[in-house]
């Protein structure tokens, strides 16, 4: 469902001039090539097509008349494009003999944008140069600080409007990729504010459109949960609840709870292990648990006291009524 590279048609609303249009009619009906490029998994036979320059050779290529670029491993001779760029000139110079594949990815450019640039092609990096532009972007990504968000501000950010989603532990705004995504908003917006790392995941996503998340990530998670956000949790359409040091968020699981959902409402927003443990849950349910896991509870932080919900059930009156229905049962058979 996310960043999958697919052809789009250009929007009828944004002019683009007519050699552009020429470039989009002659590739609309084949599949593109970025995304499969040799960084991401273009095949052996691909890469050979390519003539290789070095790292060296790309750097000597930027004046006005003669400007090469790197994108995703390839080098592109944008000359010819300088003046039909829509962003202007000054941004391409600005790349000029550099790596410019955070900056296109940053600037979410779309596969029309690609189907140009694929025109622009004049070859590849060796594999000595594209090793090191490799690890020089590593080397970014790890320097760069992330702040720490919590659960209840990335839950803030579930519209079309302000669009957080979270990919293995990290906060991603896809906020202005929403209308450019190939599967449409709708198959991103039901993550809007939560985890969506399994799904991601089961797509099968390619390293390209792993590299647009790393881009477009703005902090991590905070999975240390103290208990004035916990308490903050306690609602029939946002439930947490505490087990043992950890925190879950039951909520999707509500109506599937074999004790029903008013067991989990008394429960939510504060500790719940007592309950959980006089209940002896078999070690299927703790394992499905781990579905729902949301962090760890910072048992330090200040203390919230929650007072059950009058909707929950103790567990003392539930005996008290099986008890009830066991003696009933016995005396109408005794008075037969």
């Amino acid at each position: 469902f996310f960043f999958l590279m697919i052809r789009r048609p250009p929007r009828s609303t944004q002019s683009r001039s007519s050699a552009a249009s020429d470039v989009y009619k002659r590739q609309v009906s084949t599949q593109s090539t970025w995304g499969k490029d040799l960084i991401f998994g273009r095949t052996k036979m691909a890469q050979k097509e390519l003539k290789r320059f070095s790292l060296e050779e790309v750097k000597r290529h930027t004046a006005v008349n003669d400007v090469w670029i790197i994108l995703f491993g390839k080098v592109v001779n944008a000359t010819q494009y300088l003046a039909e760029h829509p962003g202007g000139m000054d941004i391409l110079m600005a790349q000029a003999g550099k790596d410019a594949t955070d900056e296109f990815v940053t600037r979410g450019h779309t596969d029309y944008a690609r189907s140009i640039m694929d025109q622009y092609v004049i070859g590849a990096l060796d594999e000595q140069s594209l090793a090191y532009v490799e690890e020089q972007r590593k080397l970014r990504l790890a320097a760069r600080k992330f702040e720490k968000i919590s659960n209840t501000e990335l839950g803030k950010h579930n519209t079309r409007e302000s669009c957080w989603l979270v990919l293995n532990g990290r906060v991603v705004d896809v906020t202005n990729y929403l209308k450019e995504h190939p599967g449409g908003e709708d198959a991103i917006l039901p993550y809007a504010g939560r985890d969506a790392t399994a799904a991601f995941d089961e797509q099968g996503h390619t390293k390209l459109a792993k590299r647009i998340a790393e881009e477009k990530t703005i902090g991590v998670l905070n999975t240390s949960i103290t208990w004035a956000e916990l308490a903050n949790h306690r609602s029939e359409k946002d439930c947490w609840l505490a087990v043992q040091g950890k925190v879950y968020n039951v909520t999707e699981f509500m109506d599937e709870h074999p004790g029903g959902p008013s067991l989990l409402l008394g429960s939510a927003g504060r500790d719940a292990t007592e309950e959980f443990v006089a209940q002896g849950h078999s070690a299927n349910a703790k394992k499905q648990m781990q579905k729902y896991l949301v962090g760890d509870l910072d048992v330090n932080s200040e203390r919230v006291v929650i007072p059950r919900a009058s909707g929950g059930i103790k567990l003392n009156q539930i005996l008290f009524v099986v008890l009830g229905l066991v003696i009933g049962v016995v005396m109408y058979f005794l008075l037969r």
